[in-house]
Protein backbone atom coordinates (compact mmCIF):
# COMPACT_ATOMS: atom_id res chain seq x y z
CA UNK A 1 0.00 0.00 0.00
CA UNK A 2 1.38 3.43 -0.93
CA UNK A 3 1.35 5.89 1.97
CA UNK A 4 0.78 9.56 1.22
CA UNK A 5 3.50 11.74 2.78
CA UNK A 6 2.89 15.04 4.50
CA UNK A 7 -0.77 14.49 5.49
CA UNK A 8 -1.45 16.04 8.87
CA UNK A 9 -3.86 14.14 11.10
CA UNK A 10 -5.73 15.51 14.09
CA UNK A 11 -6.85 13.58 17.15
CA UNK A 12 -10.54 14.26 17.70
CA UNK A 13 -13.47 12.97 19.68
CA UNK A 14 -16.94 12.53 18.22
CA UNK A 15 -20.22 11.18 19.59
CA UNK A 16 -21.56 8.25 17.58
CA UNK A 17 -24.26 5.63 18.12
CA UNK A 18 -22.75 2.81 20.20
CA UNK A 19 -23.86 -0.09 17.95
CA UNK A 20 -22.41 1.69 14.89
CA UNK A 21 -19.11 2.24 16.70
CA UNK A 22 -18.91 -1.43 17.71
CA UNK A 23 -19.44 -2.51 14.10
CA UNK A 24 -16.79 -0.05 12.86
CA UNK A 25 -14.23 -1.18 15.45
CA UNK A 26 -14.81 -4.84 14.61
CA UNK A 27 -14.60 -4.13 10.88
CA UNK A 28 -11.35 -2.20 11.35
CA UNK A 29 -9.90 -5.14 13.26
CA UNK A 30 -11.06 -7.52 10.51
CA UNK A 31 -9.37 -5.29 7.92
CA UNK A 32 -6.25 -4.97 10.08
CA UNK A 33 -6.37 -1.17 10.08
CA UNK A 34 -7.02 1.58 12.59
CA UNK A 35 -10.52 2.89 13.19
CA UNK A 36 -9.43 6.32 11.97
CA UNK A 37 -8.06 4.85 8.74
CA UNK A 38 -11.35 3.01 8.13
CA UNK A 39 -13.52 6.08 8.74
CA UNK A 40 -11.24 8.27 6.63
CA UNK A 41 -11.53 5.81 3.75
CA UNK A 42 -15.32 5.67 3.97
CA UNK A 43 -15.56 9.47 3.95
CA UNK A 44 -13.16 9.90 1.02
CA UNK A 45 -15.12 7.36 -1.02
CA UNK A 46 -18.33 9.23 -0.17
CA UNK A 47 -16.73 12.53 -1.23
CA UNK A 48 -16.03 10.95 -4.63
CA UNK A 49 -19.50 9.44 -4.91
CA UNK A 50 -18.10 5.90 -4.76
CA UNK A 51 -19.05 2.82 -2.75
CA UNK A 52 -16.64 2.27 0.11
CA UNK A 53 -17.10 -1.49 0.48
CA UNK A 54 -16.98 -4.53 -1.80
CA UNK A 55 -19.76 -7.13 -1.77
CA UNK A 56 -17.51 -9.38 0.34
CA UNK A 57 -16.97 -6.63 2.93
CA UNK A 58 -20.68 -5.79 2.98
CA UNK A 59 -21.40 -9.43 3.85
CA UNK A 60 -18.98 -9.11 6.79
CA UNK A 61 -20.70 -5.88 7.85
CA UNK A 62 -24.12 -7.59 7.78
CA UNK A 63 -22.76 -10.29 10.08
CA UNK A 64 -21.24 -7.73 12.46
CA UNK A 65 -24.50 -5.77 12.55
CA UNK A 66 -26.29 -8.92 13.70
CA UNK A 67 -23.60 -9.62 16.29
CA UNK A 68 -23.82 -6.11 17.79
CA UNK A 69 -27.57 -5.68 17.23
CA UNK A 70 -27.04 -2.63 15.01
CA UNK A 71 -30.49 -1.93 13.56
CA UNK A 72 -29.84 1.61 12.40
CA UNK A 73 -30.03 2.35 8.67
CA UNK A 74 -29.37 5.36 6.44
CA UNK A 75 -32.98 6.43 7.06
CA UNK A 76 -32.03 7.10 10.69
CA UNK A 77 -29.30 9.59 9.76
CA UNK A 78 -29.42 13.06 11.39
CA UNK A 79 -32.36 12.13 13.63
CA UNK A 80 -30.58 11.50 16.90
CA UNK A 81 -30.32 13.93 19.77
CA UNK A 82 -27.92 14.08 22.69
CA UNK A 83 -29.27 14.00 26.24
CA UNK A 84 -28.48 16.78 28.67
CA UNK A 85 -24.92 16.50 30.00
CA UNK A 86 -24.48 15.00 33.46
CA UNK A 87 -24.38 17.50 36.26
CA UNK A 88 -27.16 19.76 35.00
CA UNK A 89 -25.30 21.36 32.07
CA UNK A 90 -27.20 23.17 29.33
CA UNK A 91 -29.54 20.94 27.34
CA UNK A 92 -29.08 21.02 23.59
CA UNK A 93 -30.67 19.18 20.69
CA UNK A 94 -30.36 19.33 16.94
CA UNK A 95 -33.04 18.54 14.37
CA UNK A 96 -33.32 18.57 10.59
CA UNK A 97 -36.22 17.91 8.23
CA UNK A 98 -36.82 18.27 4.51
CA UNK A 99 -40.00 19.41 2.76
CA UNK A 100 -40.97 19.80 -0.89
CA UNK A 101 -42.48 23.08 -2.09
CA UNK A 102 -44.54 23.35 -5.26
CA UNK A 103 -42.66 26.35 -6.59
CA UNK A 104 -39.38 26.92 -8.42
CA UNK A 105 -36.43 27.66 -6.17
CA UNK A 106 -36.36 31.32 -7.24
CA UNK A 107 -39.85 31.70 -5.74
CA UNK A 108 -39.52 29.28 -2.84
CA UNK A 109 -36.32 30.58 -1.25
CA UNK A 110 -37.64 34.13 -0.58
CA UNK A 111 -40.53 32.59 1.37
CA UNK A 112 -38.02 31.65 4.08
CA UNK A 113 -36.83 35.19 4.73
CA UNK A 114 -38.30 37.32 7.54
CA UNK A 115 -40.25 39.40 4.99
CA UNK A 116 -41.29 36.36 3.01
CA UNK A 117 -42.68 34.58 6.04
CA UNK A 118 -45.07 37.45 6.67
CA UNK A 119 -47.11 36.04 3.76
CA UNK A 120 -47.73 32.59 5.26
CA UNK A 121 -46.82 32.35 8.97
CA UNK A 122 -49.87 33.13 11.16
CA UNK A 123 -49.13 35.96 13.60
CA UNK A 124 -45.62 36.50 12.23
CA UNK A 125 -44.95 40.23 12.66
CA UNK A 126 -41.23 41.00 12.86
CA UNK A 127 -40.11 44.33 14.27
CA UNK A 128 -37.19 45.30 12.07
CA UNK A 129 -34.37 47.14 13.82
CA UNK A 130 -31.57 47.03 11.25
CA UNK A 131 -32.25 47.60 8.44
CA UNK A 132 -35.59 49.17 9.20
CA UNK A 133 -37.10 48.12 5.86
CA UNK A 134 -36.55 44.43 6.70
CA UNK A 135 -34.31 43.67 3.73
CA UNK A 136 -32.71 40.31 4.35
CA UNK A 137 -28.94 40.54 4.61
CA UNK A 138 -26.14 39.36 6.85
CA UNK A 139 -26.15 40.96 10.32
CA UNK A 140 -29.75 42.17 10.03
CA UNK A 141 -31.52 42.38 13.43
CA UNK A 142 -35.20 42.04 14.22
CA UNK A 143 -37.43 40.89 17.07
CA UNK A 144 -40.57 38.78 17.31
CA UNK A 145 -42.98 37.67 20.01
CA UNK A 146 -43.74 39.24 23.37
CA UNK A 147 -43.37 38.51 27.06
CA UNK A 148 -41.45 35.33 27.80
CA UNK A 149 -41.36 34.48 24.09
CA UNK A 150 -39.86 37.80 22.97
CA UNK A 151 -37.02 36.83 20.68
CA UNK A 152 -34.10 38.67 19.11
CA UNK A 153 -32.99 37.45 15.67
CA UNK A 154 -29.94 38.11 13.55
CA UNK A 155 -28.90 36.74 10.18
CA UNK A 156 -25.55 34.97 10.45
CA UNK A 157 -25.21 34.00 6.80
CA UNK A 158 -27.03 35.26 3.71
CA UNK A 159 -26.09 33.40 0.52
CA UNK A 160 -28.95 33.85 -1.96
CA UNK A 161 -26.82 32.61 -4.86
CA UNK A 162 -26.62 29.26 -3.05
CA UNK A 163 -30.22 29.40 -1.72
CA UNK A 164 -28.90 29.34 1.86
CA UNK A 165 -29.57 31.40 4.98
CA UNK A 166 -28.61 30.93 8.62
CA UNK A 167 -30.09 32.76 11.59
CA UNK A 168 -29.51 33.02 15.32
CA UNK A 169 -32.58 33.49 17.51
CA UNK A 170 -32.24 34.31 21.22
CA UNK A 171 -35.20 34.05 23.58
CA UNK A 172 -33.56 35.29 26.82
CA UNK A 173 -36.11 33.71 29.15
CA UNK A 174 -35.88 30.33 27.49
CA UNK A 175 -33.42 29.24 24.78
CA UNK A 176 -31.07 29.94 21.89
CA UNK A 177 -31.47 28.38 18.46
CA UNK A 178 -29.39 28.35 15.29
CA UNK A 179 -31.73 28.10 12.29
CA UNK A 180 -30.40 26.93 8.94
CA UNK A 181 -32.41 26.94 5.69
CA UNK A 182 -31.11 25.39 2.47
CA UNK A 183 -33.05 25.14 -0.78
CA UNK A 184 -32.27 23.20 -3.91
CA UNK A 185 -34.19 22.83 -7.18
CA UNK A 186 -36.27 19.69 -7.63
CA UNK A 187 -37.02 19.99 -11.31
CA UNK A 188 -38.22 23.24 -12.84
CA UNK A 189 -41.37 23.65 -10.73
CA UNK A 190 -40.48 22.30 -7.28
CA UNK A 191 -37.99 22.95 -4.49
CA UNK A 192 -36.53 20.81 -1.73
CA UNK A 193 -36.07 22.75 1.49
CA UNK A 194 -34.00 21.47 4.42
CA UNK A 195 -34.65 23.23 7.72
CA UNK A 196 -32.28 22.57 10.62
CA UNK A 197 -32.45 23.78 14.22
CA UNK A 198 -29.81 23.55 16.94
CA UNK A 199 -31.41 24.47 20.27
CA UNK A 200 -29.64 25.29 23.52
CA UNK A 201 -31.46 25.85 26.80
CA UNK A 202 -30.81 29.04 28.76
CA UNK A 203 -33.27 28.49 31.62
CA UNK A 204 -35.42 25.76 33.17
CA UNK A 205 -38.39 26.68 30.91
CA UNK A 206 -36.04 26.42 27.94
CA UNK A 207 -34.85 23.03 29.14
CA UNK A 208 -38.44 21.82 29.37
CA UNK A 209 -39.23 23.17 25.90
CA UNK A 210 -36.25 21.41 24.34
CA UNK A 211 -36.84 18.25 26.33
CA UNK A 212 -40.36 18.06 24.89
CA UNK A 213 -39.12 18.53 21.32
CA UNK A 214 -38.61 15.21 19.52
CA UNK A 215 -37.59 14.41 15.93
CA UNK A 216 -41.20 13.45 15.14
CA UNK A 217 -42.58 16.66 16.65
CA UNK A 218 -40.02 18.76 14.80
CA UNK A 219 -40.87 17.01 11.53
CA UNK A 220 -44.57 17.72 12.06
CA UNK A 221 -43.79 21.39 12.71
CA UNK A 222 -41.84 21.74 9.47
CA UNK A 223 -44.47 19.74 7.56
CA UNK A 224 -47.02 22.26 8.82
CA UNK A 225 -44.89 24.97 7.19
CA UNK A 226 -45.23 23.12 3.90
CA UNK A 227 -49.02 23.01 4.26
CA UNK A 228 -49.20 26.72 5.09
CA UNK A 229 -47.07 27.63 2.10
CA UNK A 230 -49.16 25.40 -0.16
CA UNK A 231 -52.29 27.25 0.97
CA UNK A 232 -50.60 30.57 0.20
CA UNK A 233 -49.28 29.77 -3.28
Amino acid sequence: MVKLPGIERTQTGVRIATPVLKVLKALAEYKDMSLGDLIEGVVLHAFDGKLAFSDETRAVIDTLRDVYDCRLTSADSHKHTDPAPAGGGPMHKQFSHEIRISAPVTEAFPLFTPKGEEAWVPGWAPRYLQPEDGETRADMVFTTGAGEEETVWTCLAWQPADWHARYLRVTPSSRVAFVDVRCRPDGAAHTRVTVSYRMIALTDPGRRYIEAMTPARFARMIDDWSALIHDTL
